[in-house]
């Protein structure tokens, strides 16, 4: 007879206690990144179900963000994963990593110029990578609370792999989208 997943938590008490004691710390909130210091945040789940189907999901994100002293330069840092498991089968599996590095021009006027990769073997892309240059425009900027437009003509281009697929895959092609 197969273990149940209650009994695995009632065996491993400080790991449960650890990540309640890590959820419960005190956080600084801010809108920005205080000049010259390095702000790391991150989050990491873990659900483990039982019952009529057994499921197990991780996931996690972290996002490094830097702003030069002098606050003309700012880069910022992505990165994200999401992993399902039900009894014998993958039932998530995407990642995506990004960069961007913002230029201010003026108080509320910056350039950016970055890049993301994704992979979600769900969605059927094997590999997307999207490249930025824009522009952001800060219509609110208080203490704590932030309000941007931003405008760039994204280049994405994208790839299914043929064994995700039960016909040939197109080939990949750049296309523009816009954000606001």
């Amino acid at each position: 007879m197969r273990p149940s997943k209650t009994d695995w938590l009632a065996s491993h008490p400080l790991i449960v206690l650890a990540l309640l004691a890590l959820s419960l710390m005190p956080t600084r909130l801010s809108a920005q990144a205080d000049p010259g210091q390095v702000h790391v945040t991150g989050n990491l789940s873990f659900v483990n179900t039982a019952g009529n189907s057994d499921l197990t999901t991780l996931s996690g994100d972290e996002v490094v963000q830097k702003m030069t002293e002098d606050s003309l330069w700012k880069f910022q840092q992505v990165a994200s994963t999401v992993y399902g498991r039900s009894e014998d089968s993958t039932t998530a599996s995407a990642f995506t990593a990004g960069g961007r590095l913002d230029r201010m021009l003026s108080s509320r006027l910056s350039a950016f110029a970055g890049a993301n990769w994704q992979r979600n073997r769900f969605a059927g892309i094997a590999r997307r990578f999207e490249e930025l240059v824009g522009l952001d425009y800060q219509l609110l900027a208080l203490e704590r609370d932030q309000l941007s437009v931003e405008g760039a003509p994204p280049s994405t281009s994208s790839a299914a792999p043929r064994e995700w697929t039960t016909t040939s895959s197109p080939p990949a092609r750049p296309a523009a989208t816009g954000i606001c």
